[in-house]
């Protein structure tokens, strides 16, 4: 998925990969469970649901998204 942390910002570079129709993988950042999927042009981060309501913030080049327990947020890519 290439990303990196910046500023407290998870950033994203994904790249396409022939093959693959599209990718979901859990990670954990800033203690909050996300789940991420690459698939149709589109990077799709959704976090889930945490009792201590916890936040994380998100970039794809210079979009950057705050997102809440519970909450999910598409980049076009």
């Amino acid at each position: 998925m290439g990303e990196v942390i910046r500023d407290g910002v998870l950033y994203f570079n994904p790249k396409a990969i022939n093959h693959l129709r599209g990718l979901t993988l859990p990670m954990r950042f800033r203690g909050l469970l996300i789940e991420v999927t690459l698939e149709d042009g589109r990077l799709r981060v959704g976090a889930e649901v945490d009792s201590l309501n916890r936040s994380v913030k998100l970039g794809v080049g210079d979009q950057v998204r705050e997102i809440r327990s519970g909450e999910s947020y598409t980049f076009d890519l």
